[in-house]
Parts: C-alpha cells; structure tokens; sequence
C-alpha cells in the first residue's frame, strides 16, 4: 500500500555485495530474475490482483531488463500505461497468476525446441511455461507454451540438472512441499563422437556453479587450451551466431576474454547478435581503448547493436 517510486528493483552488486548500482526498476513484485546465455536479462512480474477489472490493472508479465529500464509500477490508480514513453513495455502479458522461479534451459537433454527455451514457474495456477524468445529491434518477442500443468501444483522454484532434467519445488503458504523432476526420455548424442570444440558448444548449463566447475576441472585436467579450441569457431562467419556467442561468453567465464582488439574486429561483423556481443563484453571488461569503435557502433545498422552500445 503507498509503495512509491521505484517499486520493486533489479540490484547489481560486486562479489563482496558492495558497490550497489540500480539496474532496473518498476517492478510490482518480480520474485526471480534470469540471464540468458548472451546476457540479457529477463524477469516474470506480478500483477495486483486487486485491481482486476480495473483501468489501471496490469497483468502478470514478462519482462526484458536492459540497464535502465523503468517499467513505471505504482500503487493503484497511479499506475502507468505500457504507451507512456519513459514506462519500459512489458514483452508478453501472460493474464493471472502468481510468478515464481526462473531458470534458461541451456542443455542438450531435451529436443532442440526447448534448447534456450527461458522457462517461468507460476505457484497459484500451477504451471512452468516455456517461453520462446525471438530478436526483436533493440529487444524480443516471444511464443509462449504450457511446458508442465498441475491441478494443484505449487511450484516455487526450478532449476537444471547436470543431466538435463529439469527439477522444481513445490510448498509454500502451510501447503505440502516436495521436490519433482521432469526427464526426458529420448537419448542422447555420445560426446566421445565430438571434437573439442564441439564438445565445449554442447557443454550443458554454462552459466550455473556446478556447469563452471565442472569444465574449469576438465580443461586442467585435458589441459585443454580454450582459446586455441574456440578462437576458430568465433571468427567462423558460416557457424550459427548462438554457437559464436556460446565461444565468446565460454572464454570469458573461464578467465580467457577475447582482447580488446579481436572484440573490435567483431563489432564488424556480417552477424549483428555477433557484433552486439563484441560490444556488450566490451562494456563488461570496460575496454576503454575501444570507446571508439563503440561510438562507431552508436550508428550500427540493428537496433540491438546500437542499444549496447549506448
């Protein structure tokens, strides 16, 4: 009741929790928040279930995060329309509801469909949706599936496992809680068959602890030498842009980062999800002999590319 601006709040920290920076804001009550694998970041918010049937309602919703984002929440009537220009738009309403965890599916388990599917727990209906998110402009679009339905099904939370099973809790509110799990049962490829490289584009769930140290543990023990392995693929024009991406963002996460003057070569490229990674590590490793190519990038041709750069 009252809450003024601004309303629920994506935090940024340092490894310490210092350095505190506001990412984005305007939220009603977004319980998780997710990053994809080039990324981005993206959360599932409440609605306020008391101003349905209400001019000002707003349904529960997906949202997109780019730093700065103000999605304009406040408590009742002084609700703000999605059209005002400083409110930063929902992607997809979803309707009622009641958001919980969040979770990207980065694993090969599951058929290619669901291989980068940004998967949304809801507690009150009982459903885990799988988003399918598309580049749109500066930010995305998607289609929206009912992955997993219970009549009740509290779930809470979701999360991957190292099998590419999906697990989720369920609880919550004096209610019966457990722990299930979602299995695939339609083989796998063997990784024996696979060359490095290829082995390190099929490592499942990149982003999650386990995942990291699982393959900081293998490339001491293989002595593998990730930037001799994944160089290739990043400067290979023909490969898909996702598997590029996947190499660029492997080698930063495992303390390899492309140098300031690769990521500038890539801010050329045909490819502008390629060239819009070149420049959001750019901004992460604050590479400040690349302001140039960045002001450059200001005056790219897709609107994705020319949003990080700013």
């Amino acid at each position: 009741a009252n809450i003024l601006a601004p309303g629920g709040c994506v935090w940024r920290l340092d490894a310490d929790g210092r350095n505190p920076a506001l990412v984005a804001c305007g939220f009603r009550n977004e319980f998780d928040a997710a990053f994809s694998l080039n990324g981005e970041l993206f959360t599932f918010d409440s609605d306020m279930e008391g101003d349905e049937g209400l001019p000002w309602y707003r349904p529960v919703r997906v949202n997109h995060c780019p730093p700065g984002a103000d999605f304009v929440w406040r408590t009742g009537s002084a609700n703000t329309p999605a059209y005002y220009i400083d409110s930063r738009p929902a992607i997809y309403d979803v309707g009622r509801g009641s958001p919980v965890g969040l979770e990207f599916y980065e694993h090969t388990a599951f058929p290619p469909k669901y291989q980068g599917a940004y998967l949304m727990a809801d507690w009150s209906l009982g459903i885990i949706y799988a988003a399918h998110l598309k580049p749109d402009g500066a930010s995305y679009k998607l289609d929206l599936e009912k992955f997993c339905t219970g009549a009740p099904m509290n779930v809470t939370d979701i999360g991957v496992a190292p099998d590419g099973s999906v697990y989720f809790t369920m609880g919550g509110r004096h209610t019966q809680g457990g722990v299930y799990r979602i299995v695939y049962d339609g083989g796998g490829k063997k990784e024996a068959d696979k060359t490095t490289p290829e082995r390190l584009l099929s490592w499942p769930q990149p982003q999650a602890a386990w995942s990291r140290a699982a393959l900081d543990k293998r490339i001491a023990d293989q002595k593998i030498d990730l930037s001799k392995e994944l160089f290739p693929v990043i400067g290979n024009a023909a490969r898909p842009a996702a598997e590029r991406i996947k190499a660029m963002m492997l080698l930063q996460m495992h303390g390899r980062p492309l140098d300031v003057n690769s990521l500038v070569q890539l801010i050329l490229d045909r490819d502008p999800q390629v060239r819009a990674q070149a420049v959001y590590l750019i901004g992460v490793n604050n590479d400040r002999d690349a302001q140039p190519a960045l002001a450059a990038a200001l005056k790219d041709d897709d609107p994705f590319v020319r949003r990080r750069a700013c």
